[in-house]
């Protein structure tokens, strides 16, 4: 009985473990195209923007950190988070 219930709780935390990142960029994706939105003037309105505008900014920043640039910054980023007590394993 007690394999069945190590089996049923390795099974739930592998499916929330899954589950995080994807609900998590949809919460993000969400948030951002309310918060854009509003900043996109009534005359260039139409439906989607706000998600179009979220979409090129995920692009833009994904384009920033692949460059040279970019990969130093996040090196940069990582070596100055380690060095943070508790913060260093994420």
């Amino acid at each position: 009985m007690d394999n069945f219930y190590r089996h049923v709780l390795l099974c739930i935390l592998t499916g929330l473990v899954t589950l995080l990142p994807i609900g998590g960029t949809i919460l993000l994706v969400v948030f951002a195209e309310r918060s854009l939105s509003p900043l996109i003037p009534a005359k260039f309105y139409f439906p989607g923007e706000g998600l179009l505008a979220v979409i090129l900014l995920l692009y833009l920043l994904g384009l920033t950190l692949t460059t040279v640039v970019g990969r130093w910054l996040r090196k940069s980023l990582d070596t100055a988070l380690a060095k943070f007590p508790g913060l260093g394993m994420l």
